[in-house]
């Protein structure tokens, strides 16, 4: 038996669903100081109809972060009348990310919840991008919100909308004023606990890994070979960002499942790609798709479940002379933002003679200039194909 009586946060792993409302009730019950969950949205609200569950929702949790599969073609709330049970349910929280259908749940939420401090919303619309950030304006204009909404266009990179509450009522926990703001989400690879296979054939995570250090990576013949790390493009140790979780099966294997965890603008071999030459952003992954997989020294067909999102501690872009990597048992791409690993690959040649010439920065938390400059280059070579 578990002691659960100092819990004060829960993750439900995608990987696992709780059958009935009435375990989710026994873990708070057995948890009295638990006040944070991540939870996959679709299944919470499908307990929002036991009454008993619902108030100690309401009583204990301070904070909800709720992932959602992307593929999911179903709505997030079926009706307004699952949106008014959820803001009844979580009228005491204080820290949400969730997702929405409309733009006009967006507000609705807003006006609900008074006691929130700080909001992420994802809104799953195919409504023009400008029209909505239109609508957006003028409604927290009318709701007298301060907001700064910076319109970014970038193919592949998700938006956030964070909302932080700027003025409380005196004396109360009611918000009286939030400022908004749209914003990309940043370039962030792989978190620290996502693996590489090292040399000598021990599993270590990224935040681990030194500059130097032989990794497991697929050379252009479609062979396993370890290179060295050459450098990282860009990490940042601390802090949480947005991944997409891809839940992966394999086909010879069904009892065998397991997760990779990668930005949506990072590119990904998919299985018949013999020449790493096809690779595309992760975020165009969709269920059923086969991606290349490690399975006891074999690449071998890994075929994708689900995709949700996550969050997790701090970003690594590792770079290898391959420019390939196996990350969490997957073949992928060094790169990010730009869709041709060849063109990148070449490009970065630059990059490598700067290394070569000046060393890598082990604790590079932003992207360096001769990058940017070599990114523009592609973006600009791409632009004339």
């Amino acid at each position: 038996m578990f002691n659960l009586s100092n819990l004060n946060y829960l993750k439900v792993s995608s990987k696992f669903k709780i059958e009935t409302s009435s375990v989710l009730l026994q873990l708070l019950k057995v948890a009295p100081q638990l006040s944070s969950i991540t939870i996959d949205q679709i299944m919470l609200i499908s307990f929002l109809d036991d009454d008993e569950l619902c108030k100690y929702l309401n009583k204990t949790i301070k904070k909800l972060d709720l992932y959602y599969d992307i593929n999911r073609s179903a709505r997030v709330f079926n009706n307004y009348g699952e949106l008014r049970t959820f803001c009844k349910t979580f009228s005491n929280i204080e820290n949400l990310r969730y997702y929405i259908d409309k733009k006009t749940e967006f507000i609705f939420v807003l006006n609900q919840l008074s006691k929130l401090s700080h909001m992420t919303a994802f809104v799953k619309t195919s409504d023009n991008r400008k029209s909505v950030i239109s609508w957006i304006k003028n409604e927290l204009t009318n709701l007298n919100v301060n907001y700064s909404i910076e319109d970014h266009r970038c193919q592949n990179l998700p938006y956030d909308s964070i909302c932080d509450c700027t003025s409380i009522l005196s004396n109360s926990n009611v918000c009286l004023q939030y400022t908004c703001i749209t914003k990309r989400r940043e370039q962030t690879c792989f978190p620290g606990r996502s693996t590489v296979i090292t040399e000598n054939g021990l599993m270590k995570p990224l935040s681990n890994i030194e500059i130097g250090e032989c990794v497991l990576v697929i050379n252009k013949e479609n062979k396993l070979i370890y290179e060295s790390i050459e450098g990282f493009i860009h990490l940042k140790r601390n802090g949480s960002f947005s991944f997409l979780l891809i839940n992966i099966e394999i086909d010879d294997h069904r009892n065998i499942t397991t997760s990779l965890f990668i930005s949506s603008n990072h590119l990904i071999f998919l299985a018949n790609d013999t020449e790493l030459k096809n690779s595309l952003f992760a975020s165009q992954l969709q269920s059923g798709d086969h991606i290349k997989y490690v399975y006891k020294n074999e690449i071998i067909l890994g075929k994708i479940r689900n995709i949700d999102l996550t969050i997790e501690e701090g970003y690594y872009a590792p770079l290898t002379p391959s420019d390939t990597i196996k990350i969490d048992n997957v073949f992928v791409s060094n790169y990010a933002s730009v869709n041709n690993h060849y063109l990148a690959h070449n490009v970065m040649k630059i990059y490598r003679w700067w290394i070569y010439l000046f060393g890598s920065n082990k604790n590079n938390e932003n992207i360096h200039w001769l990058l940017k400059l070599s990114d523009r280059l592609v973006q600009w070579c791409i632009s004339d194909i």
